[in-house]
């Protein structure tokens, strides 16, 4: 399953934070997490323990990184700037420079549209960005062709065993099959339930867990209007936390 990073699944705030971001950075220098966690701290943008600004600088900070909240929120922040191609890598994994399609993103006047294509451009692996495991998916492109081929409906947990855990998006068969499983389960319920627990217990994730790397794309598609929640009630079938097209 692909996993993403989840520091906001509201892509309003991961914008703004990016703009500050690029205000405060000299174009052409590179930056790392040390910065970054400085810059949208000091701004009130991110928080640790409930506190924003300096005080959440003092509250965060932690000579174990692994347990900084802010310092890993900005990890995770990176890590999308990276995959969306606003940011990449310079000398270094965590240190950054930004690219000029972030250039473009940060200029804009109304940046969905750039945004859009951005969200619809991601695809692992890529230039910018290696992944563990031997797969090759577009996420987006793939949740909005399951969603078309699948009556205009994907549930949270549908998306965890279908489009994000697929190896290669561009194999016709392996999507013929993958589409045809979740379109079966859904006559089966108590199958489907049975498939996915084995299916993550096989990856070790937790469900929980997998819950959490869906947050991401679950709060992108509905800001860009690309799917909409719907209670399960209005739906053809009893999976919960649905979108539809």
């Amino acid at each position: 399953m692909h996993r993403f990073p989840n520091p906001s699944s509201a892509v309003d705030t991961i914008i703004n934070c990016f703009n500050v971001l690029y205000e405060n950075i000299d174009r052409d220098e590179a930056f790392g997490l040390f910065d970054m966690q400085e810059i949208l701290v000091s701004n009130g943008l991110i928080s640790s323990s409930g506190a924003t600004g300096i005080r959440a600088l003092l509250k965060g900070s932690n000579k174990d990184l692994s347990r900084d909240k802010s310092y890993n929120q900005c990890k995770m922040f990176a890590e999308i700037y990276r995959f969306l191609g606003w940011m990449q890598s310079h000398g270094s994994a965590l240190n950054f420079t930004f690219t000029q399609l972030g250039d473009h993103v940060a200029s804009a006047v109304d940046e969905k549209p750039l945004v859009e294509m951005c969200f619809l451009g991601i695809e692992f692996p890529n230039e910018l960005i290696e992944v563990s495991g031997d797969y090759s998916i577009r996420p987006f492109a793939s949740i909005i062709k399951f969603m078309n081929e699948l009556d205009g409906v994907l549930s949270r947990d549908e998306m965890i065993l279908g489009p994000l855990s697929m190896l290669h998006d561009r194999d016709k068969i392996e999507w013929k099959n993958k589409v045809e499983l979740i379109r079966g389960f859904r006559q089966k319920p108590n199958d489907f339930k049975k498939a996915l627990s084995e299916a993550l217990k096989s990856r070790g994730i937790k469900k929980a867990t997998a819950e959490n790397y869906t947050r991401f794309p679950l709060g992108a598609l509905k800001w860009l209007n690309w799917a909409q929640p719907c209670r399960d009630k209005k739906c053809k079938y009893p999976i919960s936390n649905t979108v539809i097209s």
